[in-house]
Parts: structure tokens; sequence; C-alpha cells
């Protein structure tokens, strides 16, 4: 690659520019005589023979911020030839706005994103508008620009802000190795590039709060920007942060000991440790630096704690109320015992008959034990009263509806979730007098907070799960930590196993996987367990056999029951053979037709026409949320540029209407295939036949609560398939549940 030359250009004209992948193609005059430049001596028919002045034309090429058309920018770039178009090409390292130095330079700008005569307007009242903008010192009162609002000035804003304000960012962190991309990723977490950049000055540490940016890339580009912050309190508090943030976000404790969080800093930071010997001798107890909470030789961050407790005083305060009067139990059991075709247990008429004298009611058990059909029976206790029933994922509410009767919904769509946050909250509570709660042992700290603060006085909430499953994603662990409180509230354990699931290998093994049991004597190339020879061993040593086997199953499974029926479930979503990335390729190669379908590309996968994908992030302003399973409809190119546009097809039984989403290139990140899923993802969500795969390359996730929640996904077939080893060292591991949080202390 060719040394970086610097120089300065104005552009000229835009032949491409992508907002999606910040791709763009300029042609910028310039007066510098650079290697492959064009000379232009004459004028073309649209410039001035007076005012036309010799000069030279480059095609600047590759990722940069959005260029105007009139704007004046130093560059420095390579120049690389490009093969594809046979051209040669400026690739820019970085590209700097450079402020207009005069009015009519102004003008030119402001001229590509007004019209002329806007233009004029606005400079004639703010000659030096542009300058006012960049400093942050802009003063306008819109009354006086005839034909420019108030909109229409602050996108003329925007665009300044972006054009100027975003090369001082480029100028000031590119030169410690951050890339354009992480630039723009900045941008999306502060938009606004002027307080950006200050904020950066003041403490670079911020960028730890910044997606992607984690303290150790942070910590390298601080202390090359400032040294002088190696053992200050910035540098101390924002590793700190970095640390209980990870314990919180990886393992769910929501506090660590002293200890432990000493030894991190002696390990990584040495040079603040005196600091943090002071910080902890001040602050013995309460809350310190804004941000963490200190109780004993415990610490965490405090907004963890505080969501922990108030979790335990609203459920405390909701018992307090007076109770509806509404509630038929004996009416709600019959009803049930009905629908259902077979009578409840003592143990699901005991937590049923719960709801009469308390507003909190709470009940778990293992699989088999009729938690679903109990919760029918609480539901249809209450004739006339108002019902809200959630859960985490689009697939467990599913599965709440089938189970009870009763339409459920996302926990995201039930409090109104937007980009602003929760319609339904503390001070806007929910309208109903019943909130249930499924599969709760899902729902980390934040988000159970946001269901219970939202509850009115006098409502009753009924929370069910099953404590035995894989814990929630994120901090906390409060379904389990509650169950473990039978003298603060309402708690029943389901223990009876039905005889229907008697008859079951698939709750029989699952149970006894639970427990820490071998559910079979010794692994053989194929077993069949239980009475109705619903659950299969399949084990082989070699991985890619596994794989082979998994897809064959999934293929045949497909064939004859449809791909609505079956999934296959992994514990890693990636960077192994046996991930649900490698996997969901493998079937999509054999159930599309690749050659001849059109696809869109994706971030990990193409998508084809006809592929099943899955939704991993809740998207309200296009009304999709986490864990809907849909199938790719249609793929087009969008006519206002040149990106690609995907549309899928959701069938959804929550509200009885299918829906068709629209995909652009930057949406796909929310979406991945979904012929196979990680077991975190299937959590909740059941499928007919289940395909569960493991093997010695998921060693660190093994262990009888991932292998419970796997099994326990399949309603009709569940077939694991797994090296010998990988089984056995999952049965030996028996999960640690116990997570270190501030409710667990209660």
């Amino acid at each position: 690659m060719a040394e970086p030359i610097k120089f300065r250009g104005v552009v000229t004209f835009q032949r491409y520019y992508s907002e999606n992948s910040f791709w763009g193609v300029f042609n910028v005059k310039t007066k510098e005589r650079l290697p492959f430049s064009q000379e232009i001596t004459n004028p073309n028919a649209f410039e001035d023979d007076e005012d036309f002045e010799p000069h030279y034309v480059v095609c600047v090429a590759g990722k940069m911020q959005q260029l105007y058309v009139g704007s004046e920018y130093e560059f420095t770039a390579s120049c690389e030839y490009s093969s594809k178009y046979k051209t040669w090409n400026y690739v820019p390292s970085t590209v700097t706005a450079l402020a207009p130095s005069s009015i009519e330079s102004s003008r030119l700008f402001l001229s590509s994103v007004l019209t002329e005569s806007q233009a004029n307007v606005l400079l004639k009242e703010y000659p030096n508008i542009i300058q006012e903008i960049i400093n942050g010192k802009d003063k306008v009162d819109v009354n006086r620009l005839y034909g420019i609002g108030e909109k229409t000035y602050n996108r003329i804003r925007n665009k300044i802000i972006d054009n100027y304000v975003i090369s001082d960012i480029i100028t000031l962190l590119q030169p410690y190795g951050v890339t354009f991309s992480a630039i723009r990723s900045l941008l999306k977490w502060e938009p606004n590039s002027a307080i950006l950049k200050q904020k950066i000055k003041e403490n670079p540490y911020v960028l730890t709060n910044a997606k992607g940016f984690g303290f150790q890339t942070v910590d390298r580009l601080a202390l090359k920007m400032q040294p002088e912050l190696i053992d200050s309190g910035k540098r101390l508090i924002a590793f700190m942060k970095y640390t209980l943030s990870k314990a919180a976000d990886e393992s769910g404790h929501t506090w660590v000991t002293f200890s432990d969080l000493n030894n991190s800093i002696i390990d990584q930071i040495p040079q603040c440790k005196d600091i943090f010997d002071n910080l902890v001798e001040q602050n013995k107890d309460g809350i310190f630096a804004g941000y963490f909470f200190i109780k004993d030789n415990k610490i965490g961050l405090s907004k963890y704690h505080d969501c922990e407790i108030a979790i335990y005083d609203i459920l405390q305060e909701l018992n307090q109320h007076s109770f509806l009067r509404n509630i038929d139990v004996s009416g709600g059991i019959e009803k049930a015992e009905k629908e259902l075709g077979y009578e409840l247990s003592e143990d699901q008429r005991r937590v049923v008959k719960q709801i009469e004298n308390s507003n909190v009611v709470i009940f778990t058990g293992p699989a088999g034990t009729g938690k679903s059909s109990t919760a029918r029976a609480i539901l249809n206790s209450f004739p006339t009263s108002s019902i809200a029933c959630c859960s985490l994922s689009a697939k467990a509410a599913q599965r709440i509806q089938e189970a009870t009767g009763f339409q459920a919904s996302t926990a995201h769509r039930l409090l109104g979730y937007s980009h602003t946050g929760f319609t339904y909250n503390s001070d806007n509570r929910l309208p109903h007098d019943v909130v249930f709660i499924d599969e709760a042992s899902m729902l980390n700290c934040t988000l159970f907070y946001n269901i219970v603060s939202a509850v009115k006085e006098g409502a009753k909430i009924i929370i069910c799960g099953d404590y035995a499953q894989l814990p929630p994603i994120g901090a906390g662990n409060v379904f389990s930590d509650l169950i473990h409180m039978p003298e603060q509230f309402n708690i029943s354990v389901l223990t009876k196993v039905h005889r229907q699931a008697e008859k079951s290998g698939i709750l029989t093994d699952a149970n006894k996987i639970r427990k820490g049991i071998f559910p079979i004597e010794e692994p053989r190339p194929q077993i069949l367990s239980g009475e109705l020879k619903d659950m299969a061993y399949v084990f082989r040593d070699n991985r890619e056999r596994i794989q082979d086997i998994a897809v064959n199953q999934f293929i045949k499974i497909v064939n004859s029951k449809g791909l609505d029926n079956v999934v296959c479930i992994v514990p890693r979503k990636d960077t192994v053979v046996n991930s649900a990335l490698e996997i969901n390729k493998q079937i999509q190669s054999q159930l599309v037709d690749t050659k001849n379908t059109p696809f869109i590309q994706g971030v990990q996968n193409k998508f084809y026409i006809g592929d099943r994908i899955l939704q991993i992030e809740n998207d309200s302003e296009r009304d999709i949320f986490n864990g809907e399973v849909g199938f790719v409809e249609d793929v087009f190119p969008n006519a206002k540029n040149d990106e690609t546009i995907m549309t899928a097809k959701f069938k959804s039984t929550l509200n009885g209407e299918d829906k068709v989403v629209e995909y652009n290139r930057d949406d796909l990140k929310t979406v991945l295939l979904g012929y196979s899923m990680s077991i975190h993802k299937s959590q909740g969500s059941e499928y007919d036949y289940v395909i569960t795969v493991i093997d010695n390359t998921h060693f660190t996730l093994l262990d009888n609560c991932l292998l419970y929640t796997a099994i326990t996904r399949a309603k009709k077939m569940s077939i694991l398939i797994a090296q010998p080893e990988a089984f056995k060292r999952a049965m030996k591991n028996n999960f640690n549940r116990n997570r270190q949080t501030w409710l667990g202390l209660k």
C-alpha cells in the first residue's frame, strides 16, 4: 500500500454514498498535482469562464462521513488501484471538513442541503451561521427566516454538525487507532457531535458507556490522550463500573466482595490501588461516587441494588392492599378440568386457592407437574376481571395462549415499549386487575422491576416459572430468590408429576437430569426412552458426524411433519462446528436452492426467499419483538437507492393476524436464521420436535441445567445427539444456581 498523502480539495460530485455502510465515492477537485489525477485546463458547460481556474480531479472512495458538494475538506488518503473498476482511487484514512472562510463558501455548502433562495435568506440574517453552529453559539429566531421553519432549521443544524464537528472527532480519535466505523458507533450513543467531543476531552473513560467499547480498549486510548490519568479517580471509577457490569452481564452477580474487586484492581490497574483503599475506607456503607452501593464487605452497582430492593418492596406493598372480590376458585378449577379433560391434583388445587388470600402468588415446579394447567385454573377464577398475561419472548407468550386459552404478549409489548421507554410504568400503571407472568425465571432484575412497578394497587400478580431452567441473561436471579422467601410471600412448589407425564421419556428423563441422576445406564449408538418412546439418544465420537446426523434428522422431520414443527438447539451460537450459525448454514443449503433464489447479505448469513428467521431484538416501531419466528417473503432493490430490502412474514397467534416486516441492510443485525438457535434463545418456547446437539467444544457451558432446559423444549419428540464425553460432563456438572444478589440476602 502506498504512503498516505495529505491534500485539500472541494467535492464536485457524489457518485455514491450509503448511510448504512458509510461507503462513499466522490469526485474531488484540488489545486495539487497528485499521482494519477486528471488535469482540467478548460471550463465545462456548467462553469463560468471568468471564475475558472485550472485544477486537478481525483476520485476519493472508501469509508467516510457524508461529504457535501461544494464543501472543502482535508484528506489523508492512500492512492490504490481498483482492479474491479480499473481506476486509481484515493482511499481515505481521515477526512476533515474545513469550515467556510467566506460567505460564498458558506453559500456553496448550504445550497447542497437547502434551496438557493433558502440559503440566501439564512445567510442574509445570519452570515456567520455555520461558525456559530460549530461553536455551539447559534441563537436563531426562525420567525426571521422566510421559507425556513423550525423543522427545516434543525435539519440544517444537524447537517452542519455532522459535516464539521464529526471531522473534529475523527481528527481527535483516528490518530489513536479508532476506526471510522467505531466513531460512527459512538455517534449512535451520543448523536450530538459537539457534546461527544466535549465529553471525550473532559473524561475519555466516558467511552466505556458506549456499546462495543470495553474498558481495556478505552484505557489504552485514554492513557495515550491523557497519560496523567494513570493513577486517577476517573480511571478507577471506569474500571470498577466495567468490572461490576461484567459480573452482572456475564455471571448475573449484582455484587462482588471487596477482596475480589481488590484483586482485579491489583491485576489490571495497580496504580489505582491506593485510591481504591481510600474510597473504601471513607465509604463503609451506602452509595458513593453516584454509581456504587457498599454493604458490609460487598460492593455492586447501585442501580442493581436499588432495582432488586424495589422489587421486594413493591411486592410487599401489593400484598398490603385489599383483595379482589370477584374470585370463583371452585368455578375456575371446574372450568379448567372440563377444558383439559382431567382432574387437577391436590397440589394444584392448593396453589389455585392461594389467590383468595394473597395478591402476590408465586409457584414453581419441575416439568410435568402441571404449571400450565394450574395457571389455566387460576386465570379462569377471575370471570369478570381484566387479565394480562406476559412472558419474555414471543414464543413463550404463544405457549401461554395455547396452554391457558388466555391472550398473552411479550413483556415489552404489554408495557408499551418504544425507543423512549415504557408507556406503562410506576407513574402510569397497567389497567389490569390480574397480571400473570410466565417463565419468570427468564427475567433479569431490570425487566422484572419494569413489570411489577407497573402493576396497579389492589391488583393481583401471579408469577410462575421453573427455577431449574437456565437463569436469566443479565443481572439478578429474581425468581429463584423469591421462591426462597416463604415467610415473606405466598410460595408454592408443585411436586407431583401427572400420570400423563409419567409415560413420557422426555419428562421422566428431564426430571432425572434436573436432579443430577443419569437417565441412561451407558451411552450407546442409539437409545429410545420412555413408554411413549419420545426421548431418543444418539451418541457418536466425531463432531462432524454429529452435525451430519442432526441436519439429516432435521430434514427428515421437515419432509414428514413440516418446517414449523422442528428446531435444532445447541449451547453455542457461533465459532464452533456445532454452533447455531454453522448448523443453520448446513440446513439452509439443503432446504433452499441457493444458486437460483434471490438473497440479501446479512451480518453472518445470506437470507434467501423462503428462509426461516428469528427476530432477536425488540423493535416497537416496526411491531416486531424478540423471539418471533417468520419466513423471508421477498428480496428486492430499494427504489430510493442501491440498497436491498428484505420482507418477512410472521405468523402471529398472539393477535390472530399475520404481519409483514421490512428490513433494510442495517436492520439485518436484528435477525438470525431460525432453523437452529442457542438453548438460551429457545428457552420459553416449545416445538413438537427438538434436536439437541452437544459436543466437547461446548465444554464450559455443559451442565445438567442446560440439558434439562434443552430436553424440555420438546412436546412430542426430543432427540439428543452428543459425544459421550460431552454428555457425561454435562451430567457431572450440577449447575450452581446461586448468584450473588442483593435480593438473595433478604
